[in-house]
């Protein structure tokens, strides 16, 4: 929905600029992208959109979503490689990497903080909470908030139990 587009940009501070509005044209979201060759790995999620300014601003995320698993070999570089060479081949004008994952993981993960930005669970299933009636936002019910809790809580006690 545009309204958890522009909280989920938001999370991501200073690291994409300008962020996307509620009028934002051209927002396309893909799963499971693979990269420019064999090598290159799969994106998660990769979000483009576009902001109009001066002339049009073309903005990606390459998403990468972690429960508990470690990450595969060279997996945060090669997102940064992917993120370089969009803007090398002008699929975009800016792009950013973004780890999605519990706060225990994120805090506790060697190579979480190579890519430019992490969003936890927690502040997932906080902001569905708070929009879990909000039809704008995306969410009809409650279910997908409680699942999100039971991934996370699960997911804490897993990556506790491995440090």
């Amino acid at each position: 929905s545009p309204t958890f587009l522009v909280w989920f940009v938001g999370q991501l501070g200073a690291t994409v600029r300008p962020t996307p509005t509620l009028s934002s044209h051209r927002v396309r979201v893909q799963h499971s992208r693979t990269g420019f060759s064999s090598t290159a790995g799969e994106t998660d999620v990769q979000l483009d959109w576009e902001v109009q300014a001066d002339r049009p601003l073309r903005v990606r995320l390459l998403i990468e979503n972690k429960i508990d698993a470690a990450f595969t070999d060279r997996q945060p570089e090669r997102y940064r490689e992917r993120a370089r060479r969009a803007v090398e081949d002008d699929e975009a004008d800016q792009v950013a990497t973004v780890l999605v994952a519990p706060n225990e993981y994120i805090e506790t993960r060697s190579h979480a903080g190579d890519f430019d930005a992490t969003i936890s669970y927690e502040e997932l299933v906080e902001y569905f909470g708070r929009h879990a009636v909000d039809q704008d936002a995306g969410i009809a019910d409650h279910a997908p908030l409680h699942e999100l809790r039971q991934v996370t809580e699960s997911a804490r006690l897993d990556v506790h139990d491995l440090c």
